[in-house]
């Protein structure tokens, strides 16, 4: 089986491979490329990469699907069912889990003991991610709750952009950037309110870590949001690339902090069932290989 790990440069070389070879071609799709115009319109090279990968993905033995919001959107492209396997992305969560006494002197609280909420953004500072639109929310959050802090951790080529909008929204008192480290997981669980802002996310494994540190989350409608990170149940859900709806909820669990305890426990109890052992995961993916490599065209 020759598995690739998108349908796009990485796939031409499968699809050419599997030409060559008559070897059955798995294509795994992560990112949910499809399910939205946003990311093809950013650039005139991802709308080339958005018609060969769709073109792909209806010639592929079988597709990986990160999430059942990816294997949808799949589906509506023309790719049958059949050859769909959603096996979602995991990781070891035991470092987003600890329960401890979180005296590290890098913990955030330790870092901003006067805040009455300390809201943690974790992620690549790319567009795709939309801070953007995180930090003019938290502009209009900050005046209602003035001792407030937003935290981003991440790096990418965006940051001089965000920290510009940052100086320019009055925030720098407020809003801190941390770059990318080791220590997401010490900050997950030293913070109050977790945020996601993406335009888009094939899966969204962050999402799950912050649910393992029990964090509740503001977050948009994308990958595992409906599959794992419920409205109401784990934190709130809200529309893609919506201030005002971002700023009300980030208000709403600022103000209530039983609200916040309350989806922190069930994020943490929900994201338990997520978590796959080594072995299982291994025999999902045996699974999927499997499936590929029997396809009928290769039983001749």
């Amino acid at each position: 089986v020759i598995s690739v790990q998108d349908p796009f440069e990485a796939g031409l070389v499968g699809y050419l491979l599997h030409l060559r070879y008559r070897v059955p071609l798995h294509v795994q799709e992560h990112g949910d490329f499809f399910g939205s115009t946003w990311w093809r319109r950013e650039r005139l090279t991802n709308h080339i990469r958005y018609v060969f990968g769709k073109w792909l993905v209806r010639r592929a033995d079988s597709v990986r699907a990160a999430s059942s919001r990816v294997a949808r959107h799949l589906v509506l492209l023309g790719v049958s069912p059949r050859a769909i396997t959603t096996l979602a992305i995991t990781s070891d969560m035991t470092a987003f889990a600890k329960r401890d006494s979180m005296s590290d002197a890098r913990a955030l609280r330790a870092r901003y003991p006067s805040a009455e909420a300390i809201i943690l953004s974790v992620g690549r500072l790319v567009k795709e991610k939309n801070f953007a639109v995180l930090i003019r929310a938290f502009k209009k959050v900050s005046e209602r709750h003035p001792t407030a802090r937003l935290v981003i951790v991440g790096s990418g080529p965006e940051e001089d952009a965000l920290v510009g909008l940052v100086k320019k929204s009055s925030l720098t008192t407020h809003v801190s950037f941390i770059p990318w480290t080791d220590a997401v997981a010490l900050y997950m669980r030293s913070a109050d309110i977790f945020a996601l802002a993406s335009y888009r996310e094939g899966w969204g494994r962050v999402i799950i870590e912050a649910m393992s540190a029990g964090l509740p989350g503001v977050v948009t409608d994308v990958g595992c949001v409906g599959e794992v990170f419920w409205d109401r149940q784990q934190g709130i859900v809200v529309p893609v690339n919506n201030e005002v709806a971002m700023t009300n909820a980030l208000a709403q669990l600022i103000a209530d902090p039983r609200l916040r305890h309350a989806y922190g426990e069930v994020a943490a109890r929900d994201s338990a069932t997520f978590l796959a052992s080594q072995k299982s995961y291994a025999e999902a993916w045996l699974a999927t290989l499997n499936g590929c490599a029997v396809r009928k065209r290769y039983l001749s």
